[in-house]
């Protein structure tokens, strides 16, 4: 009779057993399947979102790999339906079950999920949605960097930029400066802010340095230092001491040129050869002009504009002038750049955004009574809501503050603004770290 029942209990055990491994086997099962689902779930957006990239342009996704993910796309489809059946069709004896780690686990994976699918719909909606925005500012600021064209590309096929930047584009007045204009007198009445701004000073001052800091709509911010120069014929052009014609002739920052120089303002000029985003910035575009001196003659700059100089009247000239035609109209200091944002008291035509993006920016304009404005504008500050400027914005404040003839310099990382040997500015480089660099030339204030 006890051997009977041991007999039994030791069935019943090896039963238990039995069904303790094959639960477990169960439970691994369903685990496997889980797995798929999940990673076939991930990996159908992804591939989802590569294959409307690769619609868009070749640049990124070649073809051979654009049909090679289809075919994993379509192979993804089916795992996932068969991963789908044989979780739920695979059943589990009640067991019991740690109720809170299974909560969590299931909040985890579904907010994992959630956050995957509508973070990754999110940006295809912002690059390829109805809403060009952001698009146009995508495109807008990475072709007008050499080094930065291929980012437009990854995203977008040359059709699609083309139309964007055709879109977004300065259609510069088509005039040399008329020094007639420019009449030196002294104001003593004010037609509104921007002129109360500029000529409301004390007697005998040289310069006076305004804020810019406005909102164009609650999430960004145009902010940076406008100096108006009472006499412009403190203003002069300083290059910098390695400046050469090769690419590793070295710039100067402009603070530095300032020092040495003993400006009280100074602010960076025109631009230079930088074909892989990494030159010295010694080597600048177009012609180069300091104290009636010709120091330099290359190529011009693809960014329209021309000569930018102060004659020996001490006026601001804007044309499109040789070298040798610029030195016997008697310019004095001179770089070549561009574009032209005011020719003669007219504006630039400007659609869009004029098509240079938005980043930190640098003008030098001349009003009809002789001042002379410095325009730094700050940018690459996203946590300050301050993005950077676009030409539009240069141009619009340049006329506020009264210019009849304003051109821009080169912008970005060598945008900065130097008071008394200090930066006053924000420069930001393309990391959005708070570094300038060296540039081949700056405008000055010397006393």
């Amino acid at each position: 009779m006890d051997n009977t029942i041991e007999i039994k209990l030791e069935r019943v055990n090896k039963n238990k057993d039995v069904n303790i491994i094959n639960n477990k086997k169960v439970k691994s099962k369903k685990k496997f399947y889980f797995g798929l689902i999940i990673f076939s779930i991930l990996f159908f957006f992804f591939a989802l979102y590569m294959l409307i990239i690769a619609g868009h342009t070749t640049y990124l996704i070649r073809k051979p790999f654009k049909m090679l993910l289809l075919v994993l796309f379509t192979l993804n489809i089916g795992l996932n339906v068969y991963s789908i059946y044989q979780f739920f069709t695979i059943k589990e004896e009640n067991v019991p079950k740690n109720k809170i780690l299974s909560v969590v686990f299931k909040i985890f994976i579904t907010v994992f999920l959630i956050a995957y699918i509508g973070g990754s719909t999110y940006v295809m909606n912002m690059f390829y949605g109805k809403n060009d925005k952001f698009r146009i500012w995508w495109i807008t600021n990475a072709m007008t960097s050499l080094s930065h064209q291929k980012y437009a590309r990854f995203i977008y096929s040359e059709e699609e930029i083309q139309h964007v930047m055709s879109s977004n584009v300065v259609n510069e007045i088509q005039e040399n400066t008329n020094g007639n204009l420019v009449d030196f007198q002294n104001k003593e009445t004010y037609e509104n802010e921007y002129e109360k701004a500029i000529l409301d000073r004390k007697k005998g001052q040289l310069y006076k340095i305004i804020n810019i800091s406005y909102y164009t709509s609650p999430n960004r911010k145009v902010e940076g230092k406008l100096v108006a120069i009472y006499d412009p014929s403190k203003v002069s052009l300083v290059s910098a001491r390695g400046a050469g014609n090769t690419l590793a002739a070295k710039g100067e920052m402009v603070v530095d040129m300032a020092r040495r120089t003993d400006s009280v303002i100074a602010i960076n000029a025109g631009g230079f050869y930088d074909p892989d985003w990494n030159s010295m910035g010694g080597y600048p575009h177009g012609i180069v002009i300091s104290k009636g001196k010709l120091l330099f003659d290359n190529k011009k700059a693809g960014v329209g504009g021309g000569i930018v100089g102060f004659d020996k009247n001490n006026k601001l000239i804007l044309g499109r002038y040789t070298a040798q035609e610029a030195i016997k109209m008697g310019i004095r200091d001179a770089v070549e750049f561009g574009p032209y944002l005011i020719v003669n008291g007219k504006l630039s035509d400007m659609k869009g955004n004029g098509g240079w993006g938005e980043a930190n920016r640098t003008a030098i304009g001349q009003r009809k009574d002789g001042i002379v404005l410095f325009l730094v504008l700050d940018g690459r500050r996203p946590l300050d809501k301050v993005p950077g400027a676009s030409i539009v914005e240069v141009r619009d404040i340049m006329a506020k503050y009264g210019a009849i003839n304003a051109v821009a310099m080169d912008g970005g990382t060598s945008s900065s603004m130097v008071h008394n040997g200090k930066i006053i500015t924000n420069p930001r480089n393309g990391s959005l770290q708070p570094f300038t660099r060296p540039v081949p030339n700056a405008w000055v204030v010397q006393e």
